[in-house]
């Protein structure tokens, strides 16, 4: 029989699970030969969350599309629903990979 989890991040956290969610801004700048000045633009964010059970540490990813406005809940629920699936089928991320990248980020 298939395990269910909470489908939720408000309701994993409850049921003891550690969930990080991270938004990255993808910056791009205009290759038009009319622009002037660049500046930067947000053009696609990347949304990651990642989870922790009983010691066990797993990822999922989510990037919007270039062309669509960014929604940080479709993307937040799209990286859940991924990194629970990875949880499913034993996709763990290793102890110190994880502590490095996540939990201790060196600049």
């Amino acid at each position: 029989m298939k395990k269910t989890y909470p489908t939720t991040i408000e309701a994993l956290r409850k049921s003891g699970w550690k969930v990080l969610v991270i938004h990255n801004p993808i910056l791009t700048t205009s290759n038009s030969p009319l622009v002037k000045f660049q500046r930067p633009v947000i053009k696609q964010v990347e949304t990651t969350v990642a989870l922790t059970k009983d010691g066990k540490h797993t990822l999922g990813f989510a990037t919007s599309h270039p062309k669509e406005t960014h929604n940080r809940k479709l993307g937040n629920k799209i990286a859940l629903g991924r990194a629970l699936k990875n949880f499913e089928k034993g996709n763990f991320v290793d102890d110190d990979i994880f502590n490095d990248v996540y939990i201790n980020p060196q600049p």
